[in-house]
């Protein structure tokens, strides 16, 4: 079992304000109480499941389960950590036939080692887990045998005070809708995959080669914010080799969502947290992502490779400034005979393959900057990494005049900021990664990312007998990296192509 990195935020601020953020930032609000997604898959939940914030909603959204045994029907188990050493031979072997059927395995608060026993008992490989001792790297982990994989990181921190305080928290329900939307429908949707079609002409690899998919669920845990966003990324990897070349192909298709309005409260000021202190907030102010392919040099270590070991071909969206909707088409074809995996095993075709993706993204209000082979601020890194800048535009400023010799209890800005800083932002990012002999990095390979959002705030601070404005200049937020194993494509010929 190879060693990953999981999901690991780091805390900073850009700005320090004397600002002391508390309460519960509106948590239970009505947007926690509309409709919410359920299933009724059948459930197996063995042992006593840990009394975290985000329980109640998970447990309330699982409308056909059951608690200590699985049945010959049950379709997903839900494992807390702790319960792994008490499980029965009969569990085990239950826990078995449910992933080899198809099912899903969920594990809550796992530790590396707890996540290596489970699968051992499967004989499922671990894509996305970190090793971090005895404590818990995420808060929920879940993978069923076809590839999918879903980790939720760490919903609150050392200052889980000021997350939503009630089990109804708008910030806990979407996480829970989220995660049961995923498991309801067995992972992401997949396409039938073709097995081995031998000389052909060229099809397209999205109806013929296996799809892996990971999807990371991050928390942005900043302590002086009172509300809470989520950003989702969903990678879908379609994995070739190139026989003729001995090249490795990857084409990643990663969506991501920025959920926003889990942190916006209004577009009127809040009361004071700290004297003579007033603010709005949050709007999403920019956002940046890199995606660092990795090669092993030795059995569980990565490394970063150069742009003489792996090219990055077609990262797109492009630099787009001042555009309300982006539309990219992507496509690739492969000549002579590759291999892949599809849902029927290992095969391969000798009249090449082609991959072809388009994406359409509401970016009104938003600037994008591609960055590959480059870092945020536009340097050269000699590295084949995929990077995007996204620089919200047009964010509010304070309606004027504003009060001078009167305390302020109330106020509003002169326009609500963007619906791209305040909703669910939606990112498409695609690119190809070649590699010329993978043997040489014992055929592994990593996908290391970086994901840093960053929200700001209007701010008031009176000073009798003068108010002071700063409009868009305090930043918070919060920088996360989460890594993944890719699944290689088959390597040897099949004999069929050899005779």
């Amino acid at each position: 079992m190879k060693k990953t990195h999981g999901l690991r935020w780091v805390f900073w601020v850009a700005a320090l304000l004397p600002l002391v953020l508390g309460g519960c930032g509106g948590g239970g609000d009505e947007t926690a109480k509309g409709d919410r997604i359920s299933t009724d898959r059948l459930v197996a939940m063995l042992g006593d499941m840990p009394d975290l914030d985000f329980m109640p909603a998970l447990e309330s959204r699982l409308t056909n389960k059951t608690e200590g045994e699985i049945t010959g029907d049950t379709e997903v188990v839900i494992l807390h950590d702790r319960y792994i050493d008490a499980l029965s031979d009969a569990q085990k072997a239950g826990l078995k036939r449910v992933y080899e059927s198809g099912g899903i395995v969920v594990l809550i608060e796992p530790t590396y080692d707890e996540l290596r026993e489970a699968a051992g008992i499967v004989g499922h490989e671990l894509a996305a887990a970190e090793d971090e001792g005895p404590e818990h790297f995420c808060d929920l982990y879940a993978f069923n045998g076809d590839w999918h994989t879903y980790v939720m990181g760490h919903t609150h921190g050392d200052h889980a005070a000021s997350l939503d305080c009630t089990s109804e928290g708008a910030h806990y329900e979407a996480l829970m809708d989220d995660l049961i939307a995923w498991v309801d429908q067995g992972g992401p949707e997949e396409k039938t995959a073709l097995s081995n079609r031998g000389d052909v002409a060229s099809v397209d690899i999205t109806t013929l080669v296996k799809r892996q998919t990971v999807t990371h669920i991050l928390t942005v845990n900043h302590s002086m914010m009172s509300r809470h966003p989520t950003v989702k990324n969903i990678y879908g990897v379609y994995a070739l080799y190139d026989f003729d070349h001995d090249f490795d192909y990857y084409f990643v298709d990663r969506e991501t969502n920025i959920n926003s309005d889990l942190a916006y409260i209004s577009d009127k000021w809040e009361d004071a947290k700290y004297k003579h202190h007033f603010y709005f907030g949050y709007w999403l102010y920019s956002y940046d992502t890199n995606a660092q392919l990795e090669g092993a040099i030795q059995a569980g270590q990565y490394r970063a490779i150069g742009l003489d070991g792996c090219t990055i071909l077609q990262p797109v969206p492009e630099t787009d400034i001042g555009s309300q909707g982006y539309t990219f088409s992507q496509g690739y074809s492969v000549s002579g005979t590759v291999g892949f995996s599809g849902l029927s095993g290992s095969g391969s075709i000798s009249g090449g393959a082609s991959y072809s993706v388009s994406h359409t993204m509401d970016v009104a209000d938003l600037q994008t900057y591609l960055r590959a082979g480059e870092d945020f601020a536009g340097q050269f890194t000699g590295v084949g990494n995929a990077a995007w800048r996204y620089q919200v535009q047009n964010l509010p400023k304070f309606h004027r005049p504003l009060p001078s010799y009167t305390y302020p209890s109330h106020g509003y800005l002169a326009s609500a900021p963007p619906a791209i800083a305040r909703t669910t932002a939606v990112f498409y990012n695609n690119w190809i990664w070649r590699v010329p002999n993978p043997k040489a990095y014992e055929g592994s390979f990593q996908v290391t990312s970086t994901y840093n959002p960053l929200y700001t705030l209007n701010h008031i601070y009176r000073d009798w007998p003068n108010i002071e404005v700063e409009e868009n200049i305090f930043h918070c937020g919060s920088s996360a990296t989460a890594s993944f194993l890719l699944k290689p494509p088959p390597r040897e010929r099949p004999k069929s192509d050899e005779e």
